[in-house]
């Protein structure tokens, strides 16, 4: 999904934070727009693993190009599944990002 639907975006800046191993198990991505003018976007991530840990996160910066979506170089528009854990009856897992809460901390004493 994009936040534009007629032109492409071109990564600025993409920066990443990788706090902890990742080697197994199930994980999610929580994503969201926190700035957006005329022609600018900036989105940051947080990657949790099933029982809430931060593991990563990152933000990117985005820029508005004149290059109109295309299917053809690469782009398909038509997504028909956001989010398929709704699909299968399975719980959405959204956990709270609160860097006061232990296990989600991105500093402190349990990283």
């Amino acid at each position: 999904a994009s936040i534009t639907d007629d032109v492409y975006l071109l990564t600025t800046t993409f920066s990443t934070n990788i706090l902890r191993p990742i080697n197994k198990g199930e994980l999610r991505a929580v994503g969201k727009l926190v700035f957006a003018s005329k022609h600018l976007f900036i989105a940051e991530a947080v990657v949790y693993d099933k029982t809430g840990t931060v593991l990563a996160f990152g933000t990117g910066n985005f820029a508005k190009s004149k290059m109109p979506l295309s299917e053809q170089i690469g782009y398909w528009t038509d997504v028909q599944d956001e989010n398929p854990a709704e699909e299968e009856g399975e719980k959405d897992f959204d956990p709270p990002y609160d860097p006061n809460v232990t296990g989600n901390k991105l500093y402190g004493d349990d990283l």
